[in-house]
């Protein structure tokens, strides 16, 4: 954790008691809901903590995140960037994992935990939880809400420091290719809801521009014309999620790009995986994805080379790993499990002698005739070791 300055606990003990100020009329009043009664105050208290930190604040009302399916109170924007979400329960509720639950609140909880940089307050408490992990320790605040008025006090300097840690998130670069399957997985299945639900309102009219509908219609025309809207979800999700990923791999830098700029350079090296990201993403999440908004953030400090280490299958390897963590039924149903590259060069070489010893034809997989054909194709492995053959003129094996 960052530590916190004797100043900035000063300032935020002055916030608090604002807020207190301002919170108890609005609760002993018994009008409307408790917990929406704390909006602008909390608001207020957010912004003056924010501008002790000198940094510009910036919150989205849920109305914006209803795609998701489950809707956190606010986004966070933190200098012009996102910098996590924010879930507001009524006084006295609770927070993870102090906390029980209703079924509402667990589902929504499922949800959230996917996320790296999630705040959940019921005004008193406050716990920092990055992908469903408690950061520290729940902060507490000195008083009741209904009755504590300007005496309302932080418990410590937990308080400042679990809104400095929260304000100030900056991703840290996966140290493995487990942590980077895992962050991936996650936001990937955020993507796939936040897609299915979206679809879902389309199909009711709710979304008064639909674009995921005509989408998936036309995939079903060109590509799979048995696919479901769940189907259609996961495929839209995880290309998106491995166009990102490859752009990493090339080096692409996301830092204030968009979408748009991020398809057009990764098409200069794969035309088709550029193209696939434009398409899906113009119309459909750009600028309107929370998922995406955070996976920009997550993918964009990762450093591929110290990831790899040098070498050359680890991306190969990384589809497998992914399903495993993502869905492992899918996993096992697609049968994506990674053969390794010593394996893959002996069965080529091997068909390479059939063709030349037992075919006659002499020029192995070069020859005009010869068609190579990988139909449960996953990371391609089979047909680069065929290309790499042949760019090396590898002999037949004796």
């Amino acid at each position: 954790m960052i530590n916190v300055p004797a100043a900035l606990v000063g300032k935020a003990t002055a916030a608090v008691s604002r807020f207190g100020a301002a919170v108890k009329p609005k609760l002993q009043g018994g009008i409307g809901g408790p917990e929406d009664q704390l909006r602008a105050p909390l608001e207020q208290l957010l912004q003056e903590v924010a501008g002790a930190l000198g940094v510009e604040l910036v919150l989205i009302g849920e109305a914006s995140l209803a795609a998701l399916g489950v809707r956190p109170d606010y986004a966070v924007n933190v200098s012009g960037s996102r910098a996590g979400y924010l879930e507001l329960k009524a006084p006295g509720r609770g927070v993870p994992p102090m906390w029980t639950p209703n079924g509402h609140e667990r589902r929504q909880w499922e949800q959230l935990r996917l996320l790296p940089n999630v705040l959940y307050t019921d005004g008193e408490h406050w716990a920092l939880l990055r992908s469903g992990e408690l950061v520290g320790s729940v902060a507490r605040l000195n008083g009741d809400l209904r009755h504590a008025g300007s005496r309302l006090a932080p418990d410590g300097d937990g308080f400042i420091r679990v809104l400095q840690d929260f304000l100030l998130w900056k991703p840290n670069p996966p140290l493995t290719v487990s942590q980077l399957v895992k962050a991936a997985a996650n936001l990937c299945k955020l993507l796939r809801g936040e897609v299915a639900e979206t679809l879902a309102r389309e199909h009711t009219g709710e979304e008064t521009r639909p674009v995921f509908t005509g989408l998936a219609k036309d995939w079903r025309a060109l590509l799979f014309p048995g696919l479901t809207d769940e189907e259609f979800a996961d495929a839209y999700a995880q290309t998106v999620t491995f166009a990102l990923l490859l752009a990493r791999v090339d080096g692409i830098d996301f830092n204030g790009a968009p979408l748009s700029e991020i398809a057009r350079q990764l098409g200069k090296k794969h035309s088709l995986m550029g193209k696939a990201l434009s398409v899906l993403t113009e119309q459909t999440v750009e600028g309107r994805s929370i998922v995406v908004a955070t996976m920009l953030r997550v993918f964009g400090v990762v450093d591929w080379d110290q990831l790899s280490k040098g070498r050359q299958d680890t991306y190969l390897h990384l589809y497998e790993d992914f399903l495993e963590v993502y869905d492992p039924s899918l996993r096992k149903q697609s049968g994506s499990y990674y053969t390794p590259n010593e394996v893959v060069s002996a069965m080529a070489r091997l068909a390479e002698e059939i063709l030349r010893a037992r075919m006659g034809i002499t020029r192995g997989f070069a020859d005009d005739d010869v068609l190579i054909v990988d139909p449960a194709m996953g990371t391609g492995t089979f047909l680069l070791s065929v290309i790499d053959m042949e760019r090396y003129s590898i002999p037949p094996c004796d």
